[in-house]
């Protein structure tokens, strides 16, 4: 019975979960990527994928899928204080499951 409580508790704690996908175009520079990925956990957000393009004229393409139990506003906030830095050429932003 124990075992079927925690089996559902963990369940109803994943239902809770958003993925989160980032698809940014950056300047090929460690400092920009290093502020982008402290921005992202500075809240505990999980970072669960991670994917660095090959560089061209000094920009590079990423991906960095995400999970979080944060708001939609809280998303939207995270959304505008990365496209504002420093180094950032573009980002788009796809919130995947139940936003609440």
């Amino acid at each position: 019975e124990i075992l079927i409580g925690l089996v559902g508790s963990e369940m109803c704690i994943r239902d809770r979960d958003k993925i989160v996908v980032l698809f940014l175009v950056m300047s090929d520079d460690f400092a920009v990527f290093n502020r982008v990925l402290r921005r992202i956990v500075k809240d505990r957000n999980e970072i669960i994928s991670l994917n660095r393009g090959i560089p061209a004229e000094k920009l590079v393409a990423v991906t960095i899928t995400i999970k979080t139990e944060e708001s939609l506003s809280y998303l939207q906030y995270l959304q505008e204080t990365i496209k504002e830095m420093k180094g950032i050429q573009s980002l788009i932003f796809e919130a995947r499951g139940e936003l609440t």
